[in-house]
């Protein structure tokens, strides 16, 4: 969240709804990113330790 610091409570009214998507669409496809990067490093710990 590099924008926290310059988001301002009073100015969110003049914040158009569709920048708050973009934002948060772009949050759940990083975190998608990192979820699915720890998944297949899961599975690459399992394989290590099977083998």
């Amino acid at each position: 969240m590099l924008s926290s610091n310059l988001w301002h409570p009073n100015r969110s009214r003049q914040v158009p709804a569709f920048l708050l998507n973009c934002q948060l669409r772009w949050i759940l496809l990083a975190f998608k990113k990192k979820m699915d990067s720890f998944r297949t490093g899961l599975r690459v710990l399992v394989i290590l330790f099977n083998s």
